[in-house]
């Protein structure tokens, strides 16, 4: 039985056999683990460009609704003018 496995060709069939299987399950596994990282980095991309565009959004509500309350806004009286000048001196 030794002898027989000892033998070149036997080796070398072996061999092949086992590089036929090994390397072409290890390409596959790369690849698909390549494949995954391109699919992780485009869903990154893709959810910080949506979280952006909601910032933009908010923040241009946000500087609307400030600008019409500006707009809206009275002058203060006389009893609100005097407690922002004391928060004024005290700050």
């Amino acid at each position: 039985m030794t002898s027989v496995l000892a033998h070149p060709l036997i080796v070398l069939l072996v061999g092949a056999a086992l590089t036929g299987i090994l390397v072409p399950a290890f390409t596959r596994r790369w690849q698909n683990r390549q494949k995954e990282l391109e699919i992780k980095a485009a869903l990154v991309s893709d959810l910080s460009e949506a979280i952006m565009s909601i910032v933009m959004a908010v923040q241009f509500v946000r500087s609307r609704t400030e600008s019409v309350q500006m707009k809206l806004e009275l002058p203060p009286s006389d009893a609100v003018r005097e407690k922002r000048q004391e928060e004024f001196e005290q700050g």
